[in-house]
């Protein structure tokens, strides 16, 4: 067994029993929804983002309609290479679970974080990690369940 299949099974666990009984639910946002549709369709959804400064986050309500659906949000990098960007996804208790930071690639995403969602609104935000110094920065939002 691969160290990244135990890490991707230990934050899975970890994921469901932090947030499953709260529900993870939120809304709000500076910026356009991630998904329109319920993410128990299990399908591919991006969304394009952009950033005014190094302090500013991008903003998503995403909402899910199914029991126990696994989601993998990440990021990929738009205009001046070396971008790179961090998910986040808040509960309606305000609890937050935080990705990993992506790489600032332009040709494929990264910085993934997996989530395991019960039905509800959740909040998902993206936020500069390290980048170029150049703004408005921004990039894409993936989000795959």
């Amino acid at each position: 067994m691969s160290t990244r299949l135990i890490r991707g099974g230990i934050a899975l666990f970890a994921a469901a029993l932090f947030l499953a009984p709260a529900g993870i639910a939120a809304a709000a946002g500076n910026s356009t929804q991630v998904a329109q549709k319920p993410a128990a369709a299990a399908a591919t959804q991006t969304r394009n983002f952009s950033i005014p400064n190094a302090r500013a986050r991008a903003t998503f309500p995403y909402y899910v309609r199914g029991r126990n659906v696994v989601v993998v949000f990440d990021t990929r990098d738009a205009g001046i290479p070396g971008d790179s960007w961090i998910v986040s996804i808040q509960n309606s208790r305000g609890q937050v679970l935080v990705g990993s930071c992506g790489d600032g690639s332009t040709s494929h995403f990264s910085g993934p974080l997996t989530v395991l969602l019960t039905p509800g609104n959740y909040k998902v935000s993206v936020s500069l990690c390290s980048g170029v110094g150049v703004f408005p920065a921004g990039g894409k939002l993936r989000a795959r369940g």
